[in-house]
């Protein structure tokens, strides 16, 4: 691919707003060598190994991780993702309240990894604004700089995500066959 090529494409990459669709996630699953039956645990191992990074799902001890828990009571959401520099990876905190069997466990968890499968920066643990880029992604499209974006793709590929875990190979047979997703 030419200079000018690869200009124009990291141009068109800026500009882009389109969401993933179905058939872009379907290309992407392959890349990451698991079953489509797969468990969370395999999820987050695969997807670790793929993205050349270390993922821990980290359960929030209420009284060591006040803040943290705070923090996602006041937000509209379940779990956080954070990268710590000093451990060089990432941490997916979820908090004691949430049951490992139960659905806002998957959906949240699924959520926070989609935000690593499709480059969205990350927090960085005890520093105020700043962000961390993954080096790899999963995804084929570049992220973009739109945090709202970033949480509906998120949001749609924890659902893609949590099809696949409960329905597997059904899913992508009919997805690829009737396009109705």
């Amino acid at each position: 691919m030419g200079f000018l090529s690869r200009c124009r494409r990291r141009i068109s990459y800026l500009f882009d707003r389109s969401l993933p669709s179905l058939e872009d996630y379907l290309a992407e699953m392959p890349d990451l060598d698991i079953s489509r039956t797969a468990s969370a645990d395999e999820y987050v191992r695969a997807l670790g190994i793929k993205l050349g990074i270390e993922i821990e799902v980290m359960r929030l001890d209420t009284e060591a991780h006040k803040d943290i828990e705070t923090q996602l009571g006041r937000a509209p959401q379940v779990a956080e993702m954070l990268y710590d520099t000093e451990a060089g990876k990432a941490l997916i905190c979820i908090p004691p309240y949430v049951g490992k069997d139960d659905f806002l466990y998957f959906k949240s968890l699924y959520h926070e990894l989609s935000h690593l499968a499709a480059g969205h920066p990350i927090p960085v643990a005890g520093v105020a604004e700043e962000l961390w880029w993954p080096p790899e992604r999963l995804a084929r499209k570049s992220p973009v700089a739109d945090l709202i974006r970033n949480e509906v793709e998120a949001d749609l590929r924890a659902e893609w995500t949590l099809m696949f875990a409960v329905m597997g190979r059904k899913i992508y047979d009919r997805a690829r066959h009737f396009s109705t997703f």
